[in-house]
């Protein structure tokens, strides 16, 4: 009995730790989101005059390019990070699930 337990705690120790990462990296992706959005809302109101922007290429690398060619790589890449933030979700409910489960049967053992 006291094996099992035991077992159990560590089980729920870990779903808790596997939860707290998936928390982290579905408000990273929630973030990448909104800034995705933020930038398409800014770049079609810019005016037609203005044909190229400028673009961070990772965090130190700044380049020209054109308007329209940024916008197509900003809209191809939200339904992926819309897909991850679902995905995430979804883990992540099926994970407090699990640690709710196992949370119960662990009372009702004792």
């Amino acid at each position: 009995m006291e094996k099992r337990q035991s077992s159990a705690s560590g089980r729920a120790q870990q779903l808790i730790q596997q939860l707290q990462v998936l928390g982290e990296r579905l408000s990273l992706f929630k973030q990448r989101k909104r800034e995705i959005e933020r930038a398409l809302e800014e770049l079609k109101e810019l005016q037609q005059e203005e044909p190229e922007v400028y673009r961070f290429i990772g965090s130190s690398v700044l380049i020209k390019e054109s308007k329209g060619e940024v916008i197509e790589s900003l809209e191809e890449e939200l339904p992926m990070i819309k897909s991850q933030i679902k995905t995430l979700e979804r883990q992540t409910r099926a994970g407090r699930q699990q640690l709710g489960k196992l949370l119960r049967e662990a009372e009702e053992g004792k």
